[in-house]
């Protein structure tokens, strides 16, 4: 006990501490999101649900505990990219449910490691500049809130609304913006951002962001929240 202790207390040591919790938590959390996912894919009807509730789950666990724990550390980039390398096996060893149909899977394989590049490459930039931790966020959360929104919305109203490329519809669309906007949102209450001084440029964003979704096809998991984010340092 007067080891730990003596870890503890010394600064240097307690930034090591941090890091390591920072590190048991993101990992604890992320792996409970696969017997959940498991079960509601197991359970419910709507296939999509179950990949979108871990979608949302996964992005922004690492995002945020990442800002709590790694932040200011080369660890900002290295935990995106170990999450990265570890969906992507999971993946591959059948451990994680895609929740789609058989039929629709095809190249959509690359998107769970297309979902984690784009966190590894938005950390960079967090990484380079600690004030863009907030663009970092804005561009996960938009791909996690706004796409997973969009998906649920389309499948099931998408046959009433407008189609758009890529078999997407407007009221998905629609869905994502508002999706998006509050995802920015709980960010800026995470970082005690004002949210009406860059409320226009949020709107902006989630509108971006939408026609990115829409045009970018098997790549969106990867190039919502890179356009995103890298707009968001332009703007903001």
């Amino acid at each position: 006990m007067r080891w730990l202790y003596d870890k503890i207390i010394k600064k240097g040591d307690w930034v090591m501490s941090k890091i390591f919790l920072g590190y048991m938590i993101i990992a604890t959390l992320e792996l409970l999101i696969l017997p959940v996912e498991t079960w509601l894919h197991n359970n419910l009807e709507n296939k999509e649900i179950a990949r979108k509730w871990g979608h949302i789950l996964c992005g922004t666990i690492l995002w945020t505990f990442s800002y709590i724990f790694l932040k200011d550390t080369v660890h900002t980039m290295i935990a995106p990219f170990i999450y990265t390398i570890g969906v992507t096996t999971l993946d591959k060893l059948g451990c994680v449910s895609d929740g789609r149909e058989d039929n629709e899977i095809g190249d959509n394989k690359k998107a769970t490691p297309l979902f984690g590049i784009g966190f590894f490459v938005l950390s960079v930039f967090a990484y380079i500049n600690p004030e863009w931790w907030l663009c970092y966020g804005l561009g996960v959360f938009s791909i996690c809130f706004g796409d997973a929104l969009a998906a649920l919305v389309g499948r099931k109203y998408g046959k009433y609304s407008i189609p758009l490329p890529n078999h997407k519809s407007l009221i998905g669309s629609i869905g994502f913006v508002i999706a998006s906007i509050i995802g920015m949102i709980i960010v800026c209450l995470i970082l005690g951002q004002n949210i009406l001084a860059i409320l226009p440029q949020i709107i902006v964003l989630s509108i971006i962001g939408s026609i990115v979704e829409v045009i970018s096809g098997d790549w969106d998991n990867f190039l919502i929240q890179v356009v995103v984010g890298i707009i968001a340092i332009i703007i903001i």
